[in-house]
């Protein structure tokens, strides 16, 4: 990437990650201490006793010279009555000496206190922090002659740090590669930020705002991207001058989000005599896309997007000039939306580089269920049980019955709600045991999917009927398998499962979207998915358990679990609050259940079994 200078911390980018406190410097995850202001930290036999191991700090001379480690657990400062942090350290001499000790990273913010050595050799010492303090702290960093003014130099021993622990400090994620590298010609480029597409025309910035981090994913060559924290801040750059785009007709660029990330604003920023902004949204409430969690996907935009729709502006009226171009931002419409985004390649192009094909060119993936698991309505893979029509009188859309690479797929165009009955013959989705729902979608247009199951309660249809809907955001131009535990329609207000006569499908933009269908079943277990990479990471042990099922969670808060028998009956509902958690289930029968695990807006489902 093109080197961007940010105003940090002079020392965040030596850290590396160590472990939990204490701190005895006997395993390799205790050395990774990183230096700052001069101070030389290294990891070595202690001098003075041969079977330890100890963290020697050798200052510099120069105010607040020292060395920072980057923890997996939070130092918990919180409780007033457990909050002392003690250490052994050796000085050369009987000097009293003033050295500082900082903990700060985190959302709790920062907290130091100064500590004096007064004796020649080691000797053990206490710093109690006072009441009012966070609990989550990230990083430790120990000054090693602090105070303003205070120039002295010395070498010191350090070993055997004890603060309070707390949680497991969330790990960043990380995409598993870099972007792919940009094959469009220089000559046709005005590069904004990349290191990897051999580019000559470059925008060059004349300063830089908001919050981000240059990392390198390149496995040998350097290739960086930048990680943005959009629950934090965004990040964007700008010129004194404006500068003339005319010749370009194309915004590019590729991002990676996690999957707590639900929207990104990609900003386009003019100034003729007042600036305003307009952006381009993937994800949200409006989207001009669908945003793709866990992969690197490319963004193509007319500029002729924002010069005559201009639909989002701040600061004025009117399109975008394409002579004015000032700024460039990334964002999203506030810090509760969207976390760890990581942007690479941003240029502008000449001409178009990516098409969006109108239909698959590939069949969807293959179902691996076995059989005996499945009840499906609708694949090649397996025998298919009656359904009366794909297509009801009452539906407002078209239907077509084609083939991809051999395969028989769904295609609904012109799609606003399409009605899919087995009154004929009803699905009992109990008695096998099944626990999911599943279908493969692929559009190259819509931007919201919706999934209905409609269960007659074996009266016909009008007669006090039961049913719920999901609502899914797929991805655009490529198969999408969703995989829907029955429990989340429960959730939705579905009572039975006995007598499912309607699946009705609809889709955003109503009356426009184009959506491919296929392996439409009902399974026992959850299947491959598209959107497991957005899934929060939870455990369940023991599972099957005779009494209690241990809960966690490793990056987000569990709000509330439900627990629903195969009849789709609620059977236990908790609010946690907690990362961690344990549900009684002492008082269940023997057999198969769902947990609905609720974090925030995200939901997903978990098979448990009770002995």
């Amino acid at each position: 990437m093109k080197k961007i200078t940010l105003l940090l911390i002079l020392f965040i980018s030596t850290l590396s990650f160590g472990q939990s406190m204490p701190l005895d410097f006997e395993v390799p995850e205790d050395d990774n201490w990183g230096a700052f202001n001069g101070t030389v930290a290294t990891v070595l036999t202690d001098p003075t006793d041969a079977t330890n191991t100890v963290l020697e700090m050798a200052g510099s001379g120069v105010d607040f010279d020292g060395a920072a480690l980057t923890l997996d657990t939070f130092v918990d400062l919180s409780d007033d009555a457990n909050n002392t942090v003690s250490m052994r350290i050796w000085a050369p001499d009987s000097t009293t000496r003033t050295h500082l000790l900082k903990f700060e990273g985190g959302s709790s913010g920062a907290t130091e206190l100064p500590f004096t050595t007064n004796m020649m050799g080691w000797q053990t010492v206490s710093i109690d922090f006072g009441a009012g303090l966070g609990n989550e702290y990230p990083i430790i960093v120990l000054f090693t002659d602090s105070t303003p003014g205070n120039t002295a130099t010395g070498t010191y021993y350090i070993d055997d740090i004890v603060a309070p622990n707390g949680t497991m400090v969330p790990v960043t994620p990380v995409p598993m590669g870099p972007a792919p590298n940009p094959t469009t010609p220089s000559n046709e480029v005005l590069s904004i930020y990349s290191d990897t597409g051999g580019f000559t025309n470059v925008w060059t910035a004349d300063y830089a705002f908001g919050g981000v981090t240059p990392i390198n994913l390149g496995t040998g060559a350097v290739n960086e991207a930048l990680q943005f924290n959009l629950a934090a801040a965004g990040w964007g750059q700008g010129t004194n001058a404006v500068t003339d785009i005319s010749s370009y007709n194309f915004l590019q660029f590729d991002y990676w989000a996690d999957g707590n990330s639900s929207e990104i604003r990609f900003f386009v920023i003019g100034n003729n005599g007042a600036v305003v902004e307009y952006w381009y949204e993937i994800g949200g409430a409006a989207p001009q896309e669908a945003i793709v969690n866990g992969a690197w996907t490319h963004v193509e935009i007319p500029l002729s997007f924002f010069e005559n729709n201009a639909p989002n502006n701040v600061g004025g009226t009117g399109g975008f000039s394409k002579t004015d171009f000032f700024q460039w931002k990334l964002d999203a419409s506030s810090n509760l939306q969207s976390e760890f985004v990581y942007i690479d390649n941003v240029y502008f192009s000449q001409n178009a580089i990516t098409t969006t094909p109108t239909g698959p060119l590939t069949a969807a993936p293959t179902p691996t269920a076995p059989a005996a698991d499945v009840i499906s309505m609708f694949s090649n893979a397996y025998t298919d049980v009656a359904v009366d029509t794909w297509n009801t009188t009452w539906s407002a859309a078209t239907l077509a019955d084609i083939q991809i690479q051999g395969n028989d797929t769904k295609e609904y165009t012109n799609l606003d709600f399409n009605g899919i009955e087995t009154v004929g013959s009803p699905i009992d989705a109990t008695t096998a045991g099944m626990m999911f729902f599943n279908m493969d979608v692929w559009t190259p247009n819509a931007t919201q999917f919706r999934v209905k199951l409609v269960d007659f309660l074996g009266n016909g249809f009008g007669n006090g009927d039961t049913e719920a809907e999901l609502t899914f955001t797929p991805a655009q131009g490529q198969w999408v398998t969703l995989s829907m535990p029955l429990a989340d329609f429960t959730a939705g207000g579905m009572t039975s499962f006995t007598d499912i006569n309607q699946l009705i499908i609809a889709a955003q933009p109503a009356g426009a979207a184009t959506v491919y269908v296929d392996n439409v079943y009902f399974s026992t277990m959850a299947v491959a998915s598209n959107d497991d990479v957005q899934n929060t990471v939870y455990t369940v042990f023991p599972n099957p358990t005779s009494n209690l099922w241990n809960f966690s969670s490793v990056d987000t808060i569990i709000d509330a679990i439900q627990v629903y028998d195969m009849t789709g009956k609620l059977v236990v509902s908790k609010t946690v609050g907690n990362s961690d958690t344990t549900v009684d289930s002492s008082t269940l029968t023997s057999g198969l259940y769902v947990a609905r695990i609720v974090s925030g807006d995200a939901i997903q489902s978990m098979k448990l079994v009770k002995k």
